[in-house]
């Protein structure tokens, strides 16, 4: 492999990780913010998505926070 086609291959990987991320956090922030309309309590909610409640506090009043790596991995089925 070329050191362009590395070069390349590791913008690729990179703009993939952060479209997953904006993608994660978009789900997340859409979960939050219907479960919230549902009627769950900030801890319940907090529970569901695997975060802390000031997280949940920060995504419901529209605030960005860093999405925990461990929410954006792929579920094993088998844990």
């Amino acid at each position: 492999m070329t050191t362009a086609e590395k070069l390349r291959e590791e913008g690729w990987q990179k703009g993939l990780q952060k479209g997953r991320q904006e993608a994660g956090y978009s789900m997340l922030q859409k979960l939050v913010h219907n479960a919230k309309k549902q009627g769950f309590s900030e801890d319940i909610i907090a529970t569901i998505v695997n975060l802390d409640i000031p997280s949940v506090k920060k995504i419901l009043n529209n605030e960005k926070i860093e999405i925990p790596w461990h929410l954006l991995e792929p579920v094993d089925k088998d844990k």
